[in-house]
């Protein structure tokens, strides 16, 4: 099975080649550059886009790629869900995610770091406790 990345973040490339090495066929692009090719060539079975992209719109290089006929399940990864990127997701058939991980692992609303630095350096038990926590702060 292949699974690729177009995501900025490199550490959530680095812990997901430590998690699953050996699981999936793993390609990764740090940026919009020439992502819609890249992923066309590739041809993932799940593709993990990132909203923001460096160069590029993450919706208008997954529209660019389905227009290609390339279909891969998609996770759509966004700091901020707009009405833009719910009405997008919706024509493009695809879920997405926001990025509410940092402000778990860290308990501030802005950080230096992503949450995938934070979770580096606090490790991962006390990342899944701090995880763990917040779920329990959500309205039931």
């Amino acid at each position: 099975m292949k699974l690729q990345f177009i995501d900025s973040s490199e550490t959530l490339y680095g812990a997901v080649m430590r998690l699953l090495p050996d699981t999936f066929e793993i390609d990764f692009s740090a940026d919009g550059y020439g992502a819609a090719s890249r992923i066309c060539s590739f041809r993932p079975d799940i593709l993990v886009l990132s909203a923001a992209l460096p160069g590029n719109d993450g919706l208008r290089v997954l529209q660019t790629v389905q227009s290609a006929g390339v279909h891969p399940m998609v996770l759509l990864i966004t700091p901020l869900v707009s009405d833009y990127v719910m009405e997008q997701a919706a024509e493009l058939k695809i879920g997405y995610i926001m990025w509410p991980i940092r402000t778990a692992v860290s308990g501030k609303q802005n950080t230096p770091g992503g949450a995938t630095e934070i979770m580096e350096i606090i490790g991962k038990e006390e990342s899944l406790m701090r995880i763990r926590a917040a779920i329990e702060l959500l309205p039931k």
